[in-house]
């Protein structure tokens, strides 16, 4: 509780924090031993995986942990109903169950980096957690125009089907994060602070022109694999086939052969067929590289069973896949740096002619404020001079003239007033004064 008062949040908020960085906690009872002397010994600090989240700050938001533990297994089905052509009723166990009875639970050997020794197997769950946390959650929401399931949540597994192929795409997607969760590499899902980008999928058939789809759901984070520490994205997605369509009432439904069994009768009318993309109950693999700047990219499509087929193939190329990630990341950070240079350049450049322009500003405001002031000099030197000839000649008019003058001198005089030229040149401004006092240009403000 004190740590967590210094971090000003609650106690329950810091031990979600060391459960989402896998910082070992107390165990219960812990103090109360400690305040006797019999304390067990302090465990070790987790070796970071790829992936891991390795800081927090505070007042930083910490996202909930997802809950990715299994549902309870009911007991066993008959053998023979383990495979359906589900589409919301797919559950955890029967995911378990079938990929059990078909692909026996892999092992991955765990280094111990303390003892260099190799430590016991860690077994592969028959359920990745990503399915398991999410299978429930993906009916859950629209259907596209497209047929494809809309789930309200993002945070899931990117996986993007029509009702009808639920059950075996979630299938073929447990089948290959366990493949290679057993060759040792990570899959989860990206982490916010990772700023990963998603490669765009289109469905459509490959000798389509690519088209962006705005219909299709997209996960909020990238699914990532990591593979000697650099991660790669991987989208499953099942693609679409153009159907001859035909509206039976309201409804559209796909134009049946000659040969066909359907009841649907033939219309071949132009007025009540179209053409529409559906979905084709094959799929598609695509994995990328999720880091900015790069383009390294790779499909597989088939049916389920092709697909299961090439998982050896798959994970080969994707095993090969960090050298040509790197060196993009690599060419990507440079040419980064080249435009951040160029960026900087241009700022100066901006900046140097701005302030070269606000200097001449100022120094043509100053020379105009002095011009003002020769004006006004010169114009009180010439009335001086007026009015002291004036005065000099109402001295030789005669004595009632004269007086009479003066009186009109000493009131134009008036008019005029004294002279403040002097007065006016203290408040003249230099160039450098100007220039300071001018509103900076946004290149300098920013």
């Amino acid at each position: 509780m004190h740590l967590a008062a210094r971090y000003g949040v609650s106690g329950s908020f810091l031990a979600r924090v060391c459960e989402r960085l896998r910082v070992p906690r107390p165990p219960t009872g812990y103090w109360a031993k400690l305040a006797v002397g019999k304390a067990p010994p302090r465990p070790p600090l987790p070796t970071a995986e790829p992936g891991d989240e390795t800081e927090w700050m505070p007042n930083a938001p910490l996202p909930a942990t997802r809950s990715t533990k299994p549902k309870p297994t009911p007991p066993k089905a008959d053998p023979s109903d383990t495979v359906r052509a589900v589409s919301t009723d797919t559950s955890v166990a029967n995911i378990t169950a079938t990929a059990a009875e078909s692909e026996p639970a892999p092992t991955v050997p765990v280094s111990n980096p303390a003892t260099k020794r190799e430590s016991p197997r860690k077994r592969i769950p028959a359920t990745h957690p990503l399915i398991a946390g999410a299978l429930e959650l993906i009916p859950q929401g629209k259907t596209s125009s497209e047929g494809y399931y809309k789930p309200r949540k993002r945070l899931l597994p990117d996986i993007l089907t029509s009702p009808k192929q639920l059950d075996t795409i979630v299938r073929l997607a447990n089948r290959l994060y366990r493949h290679l969760e057993a060759q040792g590499h990570r899959v989860r899902l990206s982490n916010a602070s990772d700023a990963f980008q998603r490669e765009v999928v289109d469905p459509r058939p490959a000798t389509k022109q690519p088209r962006y789809h705005d219909s299709l759901w997209h996960p909020e984070r990238p699914t990532v694999v990591y593979v000697d520490g650099v991660a790669i994205g991987l989208s499953l997605f099942e693609t679409l086939v153009e159907k001859e369509m035909m509206y039976v009432g309201s409804e559209l439904v796909p134009v049946p052969s000659r040969g066909s069994s359907n009841k649907v009768p033939l219309v071949r009318s132009p007025y009540s067929t179209t053409q529409r993309n559906v979905p084709s109950g094959e799929f598609c693999l695509q994995a990328y590289s999720p880091y900015r700047g790069t383009t390294w990219r790779k499909q597989w499509r088939g049916s389920a069973g092709a697909l299961g087929t090439q998982l050896d193939e798959i994970t080969e190329t994707l095993q090969a896949a960090p050298t040509t990630i790197n060196a993009q990341v690599e060419k990507a950070h440079q040419e980064q740096q080249r435009r951040q240079r160029e960026w900087e350049e241009s700022v100066q450049k901006n900046i140097r002619e701005e302030q070269a322009k606000r200097r001449a500003k100022a120094i043509e405001t100053s020379r105009a404020q002095l011009r003002d002031i020769i004006t006004e000099w010169s114009e009180g030197k010439r009335v001086a001079a007026f009015f002291a000839e004036l005065l000099a000649d109402a001295k030789d008019c005669p004595p009632e003239m004269r007086a009479q003058v003066q009186e009109k001198l000493a009131a134009a005089l008036a008019l005029f007033g004294s002279d403040d030229t002097l007065a006016r040149l203290t408040k003249w401004q230099d160039p450098e004064d100007i220039y300071q006092a001018m509103p900076k240009s946004h290149w300098e403000r920013g």
